[in-house]
């Protein structure tokens, strides 16, 4: 199991967490875990993560990633 932790940068409220969710989400395969309160997301996979395409959809959501680091739970 692959899992990432990304701290963004941006959200202000639960639409913004919302946002971030439906996105990464978009991605076939992951399962997502977002906080408003630590402006961090947990994304976890079965198959690899590509940190370019977690940053595009994050930025496609309107939001900056600061920093991805591998997670563990």
């Amino acid at each position: 199991m692959n899992q990432k932790l990304l701290h963004i940068e941006g959200m202000i409220c639960m639409d913004c967490v919302h946002h971030v969710e439906k996105k990464l989400k978009s991605i076939q395969g992951v399962s997502v875990e977002v906080s408003l309160e630590n402006k961090w997301a947990i994304v976890t996979s079965m198959n690899a993560l590509d940190e370019n395409i977690l940053k595009e959809k994050v930025k496609e959501a309107g939001y900056t990633v600061i920093q991805i680091k591998p997670y563990e739970s």
